[in-house]
């Protein structure tokens, strides 16, 4: 809706950037504005890393890359970790990830990380955190700089709660005009990242502020239960709707055995009363606790399919 008042005050498409957090968030966004907004196609709608890439790419020559760069996948980093540990013959340093975020480095961590580095540029590649540091350093170079800076009149942001430090500061950086935050605190998701609720508070510090009070994400009675799990004041009842409706219990288990045995028990329990194995669904947060819930059952003889 903001994008589309922008179009009928007269603003031009293509000096409008839209972020979110995920390229999937990103699309639907994309698809969402070519319903609504006339001239879509030439906004730019992308995450920040997607925007730093694009950038970087543009002017790698300028940072010292003599081809296209290759982005690293998580994975991929990890394998290249694991790789210099066993060459190192020792194990990865602890907080490796979170000292090069922070800059703050004990010995073991500065040795890693100069041959991870060295690794990196005899591929011609970043990961995501150099992708960021990459971004910051064009930055500090006068053609880059004046184009980038002068690109975008308006910036939308969406999912601003779970923005890092280090893009809030690049996104500062770029010196648009108009900044519009979407962002809810009690949502926030990426605190392993070392996102935190001051973040927010620091880089939005004067902005006007508009508060969503309706969210139709989960009932009410999803908020009482996580309630339970994560402390009282965390989340507002009164941001939630009514007219959601549904039952959800919270459960501890200290093994992972317990909890396998309560979930094919459930299973087996619906089954019997005839409800169908296409009504029932299991979210985990990881993929690798997805097999190990799914081999559980297996187990058991409870009919199971693992996706993801």
């Amino acid at each position: 809706h903001r994008a589309a008042g922008l179009v009928s005050q007269g603003e031009a498409p293509a000096r409008r950037m839209v972020t979110t957090y995920t390229r999937r968030a990103a699309g639907e966004m994309r698809s969402r504005l070519a319903l609504t907004v006339e001239g879509a196609d030439r906004m730019w709608v992308g995450t920040i890393h997607t925007l730093m890439w694009e950038a970087i790419s543009q002017y790698r020559a300028a940072l010292g890359y003599p081809s296209q760069i290759t982005l690293l996948a998580p994975s991929e980093q990890i394998e290249l970790i694991k790789e210099l540990a066993e060459s190192l013959r020792a194990p990865v340093p602890k907080e490796f990830n979170r000292a090069r975020r922070s800059g703050v480095h004990t010995q073991d961590t500065r040795r890693f990380l100069a041959l991870y580095e060295a690794r990196l540029k005899s591929w011609n590649a970043l990961d995501y955190d150099g992708l960021i540091e990459a971004a910051h350093r064009l930055l500090d170079l006068p053609e880059p700089r004046e184009y980038m800076t002068s690109r975008f009149a308006h910036l939308l942001l969406d999912e601003g709660q779970d923005i890092p430090d280090a893009q809030w500061r690049w996104l500062q950086r770029l010196c648009v005009p108009h900044l519009f935050v979407v962002a809810s605190p009690a949502q926030q998701i990426q605190t392993f990242s070392g996102v935190s609720r001051t973040t927010l508070q620091t880089y939005a510090d004067g902005a006007a502020l508009y508060p969503l009070t309706l969210s139709f994400r989960c009932p009410k009675v999803t908020l009482a239960a996580a309630t339970k799990v994560i402390g009282p004041g965390v989340l507002q009842p009164e941001t939630w709707s009514d007219k959601l409706v549904g039952i959800a219990a919270c459960y501890w288990f200290h093994r992972p055995e317990e909890e396998v045995a309560f979930i094919a028990a459930t299973i087996m329990e619906r089954l019997a009363a005839a409800e169908p194995l296409s009504t029932m669904a299991i979210l985990c947060r990881t993929n690798a606790l997805a097999n190990d819930i799914g081999e559980g059952l297996f187990a058991k003889g409870t009919p199971v399919q693992v996706i993801g």
